[in-house]
Formats: structure tokens, C-alpha cells, sequence
């Protein structure tokens, strides 16, 4: 049987795949991309019904300022400007029962909106945004990495309300509560999508992992794609390969997953004592919360709704952590909160809200009466839209498992605790030598930024070892 060699061998052409096979390629490195499906992109994809576009899941991008460390990545892979860019303002709009808020491109406009709802709160709004801004992530890693979110929003208000609307963000962009993320994690969310967010492609989600896999394979990358792994073969407490489902081998020096982490280190593993010691470091982690999307199509164009791009977020009550708390026991189907967002020539309408983990079964029987009522909470967004469905695609939890693999259909890898905030030792070769994580199994990281730069430092830790090793 033929056995193919490459210097690295990444198993996933997710966004953290992509990113350290276009900066390994770049370096001038021999390497493989396999992908069990027949896109790239991941949770970064995109689909047309009826003709109309739909982000099959990640929707926008932070971190893409000059200064942000996306726009430094893209920039020095050589992509920046072939994907198309927009930027809409406001980004978000949360949406209550006693008022409406909007979060602004402009740091000091969003201060000055929050500061005219919350008049006693002023003084403590303007420094708790500027405090997460100016600082910089090691200070925050040296003084936020123990405390949740809660605790620091405790810290600098007393308006319940204020607390809950600040902390809506991690738990609908992170699937863990203010109440469980880390602030650390927190804050460098707020940075990333809040303060430097509202960036979306022009031409779809699927134009990033696009560019990047033309440009990974220009650079003289192999990508092949309905290449599903079966196994990693070890030798010695060190990665030395795979083996594909269809029986082809390859070889290399290192290997990378981009993927699911527990199929690679629970099913993928050859060697049993190499598979104990994974399980042991995972055992007690937990993922994130699944997600629940709703894609529609409508009857008829919008009238006097609100601009197409924002994020508009919509609170039933100040209560979805108590949901959460429900949906992590599989006891509550409940639906806290929803983010809708308005396709640009307002004919679609984008709905999310995070949804428990359940087998295909239940959610067979289920999924019609949890979009009814996530469809009638839009509706007090934008009155008669429950009249207006033309046509629905459900993306349930099983659906976002069986389309990456991801654990529990897990929308943002690892529940961002305060506990699982640092696991750097899974990103290096902590379980077998030469083998690491990219993305967002192998870290705590925020979306596409977090991937992206945790490929990033993955290539850098490979690309240093590969000065003492011979080809």
C-alpha cells in the first residue's frame, strides 16, 4: 500500500486548517489538508435558496481592524484583499422589554447610548469600556483569568439590567453565561466582535475559507477533500501518520487537527496508552452550548424594519441564565433570547439562539415547535414576520454535529470557564509528540479570530521545531 510523505498533515479544512496550512505552505513546507467533507470552511459556510444567500452559521468577523490580529494574519497569508468587505453600524441592537440599545462602530457613541438608558451608571460605563480596551491581554490574562464575567460586571455596576444586556453577548457569541465565562475570555470578545466587529462579507461567509484554500494551494499545499480519517497512527508516544477511511496512508513529521477533538483522541488514536492519556486530560471538560438556526425565506420584502446586516438581538426576559442552566440539563426547551439578522435585500431573515444537544430522534419531533417560538419572539421584533415564512431551513444541534463533527454539536468548541481558559498544553504535543490542535478545541478562542490565530501559532511552534529536524 502506498504511503505518501509530507513534512505536516493537517485533518480539517476548517478556518484554524486553513490558516496554519497557508503559513506552513508559505514557509515552503510539503503539506496536506484533508477534508471528510466536500467544502471547505466548517461552521464558515454559506448556501442559496431560492436564489437568496444564507451563512449557514459564523456570520460576521472581529479583529479586523488595522490593528486587530485577523487583519495581520489574512494580511501576511496574502488574502486580505481578496475577500470583500462591509462593515455595518450599528453591529448589534439588544432589544428589551424597557428599551432598546445600540452598539455602535463608534466606542464613544455606544458609551454615550448606554450612559442616556443607565444616567447613573455613566462614570462606571465610560471606564469599564475603556479599561477593556486600553489594557493590554496580559495584564487582562494576569488579573481577569480566575474571575467570570459576572464577577468583574459586579465590580463596576449596580443596574441589573445593564449586567444582564453587557452579558448577553458571551453567552449568545460564546454559548457560556456571564455567570460561568471566564472575564478574560469575556473581554477579549468584547474587543474582538463588540469594539472591532460588524465586519461581514459582501459575497458570503464562504469567501474566506475560499480565498484561503486557493491561496494554500498556490502556495503548493494538496488539499483533498471527502478524505475522512479513520486513525492516527502512533508510534512510540509520537504521531507519525493517518489512515484514511478508504485505506490510503500518508505519513509526516506532524500533524494537525483541526477538528473535532474528542473523534480524534477517543476514536482516531491507534495507540491505547496515548488515547488513556488524552482522556485523562479531557475528562472533565465541557463543551459549549449548541446553536439553533432558522434560516427564512420570506413572502414578501420587509417594510420599516431595521437596516439589514445589524445584529438584533431580542430578550424575553433578564432571566436566560436560567434557561441555560435548564438546556445543560436537557430539561427546558425554553428559548431565553434570539438574534435575528436581515438579509440585505430584506427578503430573508437569519435567526439564532443557543438549544441543548439531542439526538436526531428529538429533534425530529421537536424542531417545528422550537422555531414556533423562536419565531414568535421575532415577532416582536418585526411585527407579522410569523405571516411572512415562505420557506424555513432548521439547523438543529444534531445538524451542526453531523456537518463538523464538532462534540454535542458544540457552537464554540470549549465552554469558556474560568477553569478551561488556559489549555495551552492541548494545543502543543501535551498527548503525543508532534501531534497539535488548531482552532477551537485546542484553545479557548472567540469564532474566527480565535481559530484563525490559533493556527497562526501552531504554524510558529512547527516551523520552530522544524529547525532540528531533518527531512
Amino acid at each position: 500500500m502506498n504511503d505518501e510523505r509530507y513534512q505536516v498533515i493537517i485533518i480539517g479544512a476548517g478556518i484554524g486548517g486553513l490558516v496554519s496550512g497557508c503559513l506552513l505552505a508559505l514557509a515552503k513546507k510539503k503539506v496536506l489538508i484533508v477534508e471528510k467533507n466536500d467544502v471547505p470552511g466548517g461552521y464558515c459556510t454559506s448556501f442559496k435558496q431560492f436564489g437568496l444567500h444564507f451563512d449557514t452559521c459564523a456570520h460576521s468577523l472581529g479583529d479586523l481592524s488595522k490593528q486587530g490580529k485577523l487583519f495581520a494574519i489574512l494580511n501576511k497569508i496574502g488574502v486580505l484583499e481578496k475577500v470583500k468587505r462591509v462593515r455595518y453600524d450599528p453591529g448589534d441592537i439588544i432589544v428589551t422589554e424597557d428599551f432598546e440599545v445600540c452598539f455602535n462602530n463608534s466606542l464613544d457613541k455606544t458609551i454615550r447610548n448606554l450612559s442616556s438608558i443607565f444616567p447613573k451608571e455613566k462614570e462606571a460605563i465610560s471606564a469599564f469600556f475603556k479599561n477593556i480596551v486600553c489594557r493590554q491581554d496580559f495584564v487582562q490574562a494576569m488579573q481577569l483569568h480566575k474571575q467570570t464575567f459576572s464577577m468583574l460586571l459586579d465590580d463596576y455596576f449596580v443596574d441589573l439590567r445593564l449586567k444582564k444586556i453587557l452579558g448577553l453577548f458571551p453567552l449568545g457569541n460564546l454559548g457560556t453565561p456571564a455567570n460561568h465565562v471566564s472575564a478574560f475570555i469575556a473581554v477579549k470578545h468584547f474587543k474582538q466582535f463588540i469594539v472591532d466587529g460588524g465586519y461581514y462579507l459582501s459575497r458570503g461567509m464562504d469567501d474566506l475559507p475560499r480565498a484561503l484554500m486557493r491561496r494554500f494551494t498556490a502556495l503548493g499545499g494538496k488539499l483533498s477533500f471527502g478524505s475522512e480519517v479513520a486513525s492516527v497512527k502512533c508510534r512510540n508516544n509520537t504521531a507519525v501518520g493517518i489512515i484514511l477511511r478508504n485505506g490510503r496512508e500518508f505519513s509526516a513529521d506532524f500533524i494537525i487537527s483541526a477538528c473535532d477533538l474528542k473523534s480524534v483522541f477517543m476514536r482516531m488514536l491507534t495507540d491505547l496508552k496515548t488515547r488513556k492519556r488524552a482522556k485523562n486530560i479531557i475528562r472533565e471538560m465541557q463543551p459549549s452550548l449548541s446553536l439553533f438556526v432558522a434560516h427564512v425565506v420570506l413572502k414578501k420584502k420587509l417594510c420599516n424594519s431595521y437596516s439589514p446586516g445589524t445584529n438584533v438581538w431580542r430578550l424575553r426576559n433578564y432571566e436566560y441564565d436560567r434557561v441555560h442552566k435548564r438546556q445543560i440539563n436537557y430539561s427546558d426547551m425554553s428559548v431565553g433570547w434570539i438574534m435575528l439578522r436581515i438579509g440585505i435585500r430584506k427578503k430573508t431573515v437569519t435567526l439564532f439562539t443557543n438549544a441543548p444537544y439531542r439526538g436526531s430522534s428529538f429533534w425530529r419531533r421537536n424542531r417545528v415547535d422550537f422555531f414556533s417560538r423562536i419565531l414568535k419572539l421575532a415577532s416582536d421584533v418585526v411585527p407579522g414576520i410569523d405571516n411572512n415564512v415562505k420557506s424555513v431551513q432548521l439547523l438543529t444541534p444534531f445538524g451542526l454535529n453531523k456537518m463538523t463533527g464538532n462534540y454535542n454539536g458544540a457552537g464554540y468548541g470549549w465552554a469558556s470557564t474560568p477553569n478551561q481558559s488556559f489549555v495551552a498544553d492541548l494545543l502543543s504535543d501535551g498527548v503525543a509528540k508532534n501531534l497539535f490542535l488548531s482552532g477551537h478545541w485546542g484553545s479557548v478562542a472567540q469564532g474566527i479570530p480565535g481559530v484563525a490565530i490559533a493556527g497562526e501559532r501552531v504554524s510558529r511552534i512547527i516551523l520552530a521545531r522544524m529547525k532540528n529536524v531533518k527531512i
